[in-house]
């Protein structure tokens, strides 16, 4: 049933420094809209992925894309919402998530990303989100 699924588009500039898991303040503003819209729909479920650049081993990598996933899912719940509608994934570095195809030890902004998903719980949700 994940083919209702609303895959939140966070702007590309919307990265994390290399290494680095903690939110760059520029990344507030759209946070709180998606944490807004989020309590539109408390019914919905959300995943929270987080993916790495391929600088650093695979093992850190696939740590650091949890702690990106995990931050973000902090920042929500400070923002009111629910910790137990969300679930966090990590996938690294693993090459078919990766935005950028890139070798060993690039250095690529736009896959230091988090990627947010919305699942509807209900099928009221499900239309009403798609109007808006």
């Amino acid at each position: 049933g994940d083919q209702n699924a609303i895959l939140v588009r966070l702007p590309d500039g919307v990265t994390f420094a290399t290494g680095s898991a903690s939110i760059n303040s520029s990344f507030y503003a759209t946070l709180d809209r998606v944490a807004e819209s989020l309590k539109k729909y408390p019914n919905s479920l959300v995943d929270v992925y987080g993916f790495t650049d391929t600088t650093g081993s695979a093992d850190f990598n696939m740590r650091l894309s949890q702690q990106r996933a995990q931050a973000v899912a902090d920042y929500l719940a400070a923002r009111g919402v629910a910790r137990s509608r969300m679930a966090t994934q990590g996938f690294g570095e693993q090459y078919e998530y990766l935005r950028v195809k890139t070798g060993d030890g690039i250095n690529e902004p736009l896959n230091r990303r988090v990627e947010i998903k919305i699942i509807p719980v209900s099928q009221d949700d499900v239309r009403k989100a798609k109007s808006n």
